[in-house]
């Protein structure tokens, strides 16, 4: 027994077909002899189009909820860096001015290297006085901060605000030299061993390191906190000694002198 096998269309048919599917119908209405090409160019088994049923093509439509982009904001109204840099620093502060506008420009170029005007320097201490000191919260901090602290109390407690900030710059200064030892508590710490043979007298001297005045220390403890912090140093042009006026030593005549703050003399080593 026999079955009948399905008609099944050539390929030159399905070509042709899915070449109608893409001509729109207006097209092929104007252009009647359209049909008498496709035969032909892809031959006489094309003419199986007009016998075998075939299922038309659906043509997709797509979704409303597919995002149109038509409103996307134009480029002119994208804002400008310094419009950015205003709208961040009403929300974050003033003393985020600087940066917002660094990230603004950022944005617009990624790969940008920041200016050195752009970049957010140290910063400035609004005035050395005892009201500025007595305006901020009481410090703290780890044992750099303690060994900062304890040479400001017993090297420049008597000073004017000015001179304890003066005395701050020279150890940080030595800090920051390869001269000197790399830390905070190093610097201050540096001596022989013997009694008087030492950087800072206080820590040779024999006397205890005894805290009597805490309102001294509580003022100094602030100073402290803002050197480490990133406090501008202004006023001793890179000084890395000092001595009182009542003393010459010889090593005096050596360095060059760029300040004199109350009773001390700064010095820089060249």
């Amino acid at each position: 027994m026999s079955a009948s096998c399905p008609r099944w269309p050539t390929a030159a048919a399905v070509l042709s077909l899915a070449v109608s599917a893409v001509v729109p119908q207006t097209v092929a209405a104007q252009n009647p002899r359209m049909d008498a090409h496709l035969v032909a160019l892809l031959g006489a088994g094309s003419s199986a189009i007009d016998e075998t049923p075939m299922v038309q093509p659906v043509l997709f439509t797509p979704p409303e909820s597919v995002p149109s982009f038509s409103n996307a904001p134009d480029a002119s109204e994208v804002p400008e860096a310094p419009e950015m840099a205003d709208e961040l620093a009403s929300l974050l502060g003033p003393g985020a001015r600087a940066l917002a506008a660094e990230r603004s420009n950022r944005m617009r170029d990624p790969f940008a290297v920041p200016r050195e005007s752009d970049r957010p320097s140290v910063t400035a201490i609004p005035g050395y006085s005892r009201s500025f000191l007595a305006g901020l919260p009481k410090a703290s901090g780890n044992a750099e901060w303690e060994c900062l602290t304890e040479a400001l109390y017993f090297e420049a407690r008597g000073e004017s605000v000015k001179g304890v900030f003066a005395v701050a710059e020279v150890i940080l200064n030595r800090v920051d030299s390869p001269a000197f030892p790399g830390s905070v508590c190093g610097v201050v710490r540096q001596g022989t061993g013997r009694k008087y043979q030492c950087q800072f007298t206080f820590t040779c001297d024999g006397s205890p390191e005894v805290v009597h005045e805490p309102k001294a220390w509580t003022r100094v403890g602030k100073v402290a906190r803002l050197m480490l912090d990133g406090a501008a140093r202004v006023l001793t042009d890179g000084a890395t000694h000092y001595h009182t006026k009542a003393v010459n030593p010889r090593w005096a005549r050596r360095f060059d002198l760029t300040a004199t703050i109350g009773v001390h003399r700064f010095y820089r080593m060249g």
